[in-house]
């Protein structure tokens, strides 16, 4: 595994934990993940939304899901919600399997070493933030790990946009806070 390269080779002060993301296709299926390999940090944030049709708001750029039914004609999958309706996003839990079928969402833990059975478990998204890849969900502050101080991260100055559907998003400066998620 990764984590036993610098052990093997005698190195030291190397990051071993991945956040992993992604997505395939068969043209038929999707299947994501949402995961890091880590019992106490957050992943990169990864959010679904499902309905009967995908419409321009009144707003030119602002787009919504409806729901006309109980079924799913549509399902889009986000780093983050890309609508004001951000109730219709459902976050992906940690360390877990999207799959998408036929327009049916199924959600399946990651079973291995880093899964851990208590969903309450606070886990830190101070990682996430220092690599830019956290959510605006809301969430409480905690310390990292073993200090008492917030995470302090390493995205500086860079501005990052994000023009999904009209939408800008905007993320620049030092952060020096985290949230906690469970």
């Amino acid at each position: 595994m990764v984590k036993e390269i610098p052990e093997k080779y005698n190195v030291t002060g190397v990051e071993t934990r991945s956040l992993l993301n992604f997505a395939v296709t068969d043209g038929h299926t999707v299947v994501c993940t949402r995961y890091i390999s880590s019992k106490t940090d957050e992943p990169a944030s990864l959010y679904f939304s499902s309905g009967t049709k995908w419409k321009e708001g009144e707003t030119k750029g602002h787009f919504k899901m409806e729901r006309h039914d109980k079924g799913a004609d549509i399902v889009l999958v986000a780093s983050e919600p890309i609508t004001f309706e951000r109730h219709n996003w459902v976050s992906v839990p940690t360390n877990s399997v999207v799959t998408i079928h036929k327009q049916t969402v199924m959600l399946h833990p990651i079973l291995d070493e880093f899964y851990g059975e208590n969903l309450n478990h606070d886990r830190s998204s101070c990682f996430a933030v220092s690599k830019g890849l956290v959510s605006t969900a809301p969430g409480k502050t905690i310390p990292p790990p073993n200090t008492k101080e917030p995470c302090a991260s390493s995205v500086t100055g860079n501005a990052i946009g994000n023009t999904n559907s009209g939408m800008e998003t905007l993320r620049s400066g030092h952060v020096t806070e985290c949230a906690v998620s469970h």
